[in-house]
């Protein structure tokens, strides 16, 4: 079965703003679009990637609507997006180069010099997607913490 087609990034058609409530902010519709667009486009079973394309055409059909009374049009907002995927795309690197060195004789300092590349590049994920949520008047995404202490970390949107 040969490979879909290359998918294009996400068109911003403009409308007239109004206010709009979804269960998942804009930042997690974008984030999912773009992982699934890496899906697409990486993953080895065509299958699977046949199904992350026809995802990816749900989430443009679901922003395209979204659109029609939130406008995704300014060019802030399309960097975002762009720095969104590129910033997922990092992510899949990374976990695959984890990966990589678990399957091999890797040392616990290679091991926690990616972690804490992956960790940077969530947190800046998490800023991403808050910064789109925001921008068209959504509270922050689901919270979480990560820290050792209690209470460390708690409070903070996160995206991941």
């Amino acid at each position: 079965m040969p490979s879909p087609p290359p998918l294009a990034p996400f068109s911003f058609p403009s409308a007239p703003a109004v206010a709009l409530a979804l269960p998942a902010g804009p930042g997690e519709v974008f984030d999912r679009r773009g992982i699934d667009r890496l899906k697409a486009a990486r993953l080895a079973d065509p299958a699977a990637r046949a199904r992350a394309a026809a995802r990816v055409v749900a989430h443009d059909a679901l922003l395209t609507l979204v659109a029609t009374v939130a406008p995704f049009t300014t060019a802030e907002v399309a960097q975002w997006v762009a720095d969104l995927d590129a910033v997922n795309a990092a992510l899949w690197s990374l976990e695959s180069e984890a990966r990589a060195l678990l399957a091999g004789d890797a040392d616990d300092a290679a091991l926690g010099a990616v972690a804490r590349r992956v960790f940077g590049l969530n947190d800046r994920r998490a800023a991403l997607k808050r910064q789109l949520d925001a921008a068209h008047g959504q509270a922050p995404g689901e919270d979480k913490g990560h820290g050792t202490d209690a209470g460390e970390g708690e409070g903070q949107a996160s995206a991941g």
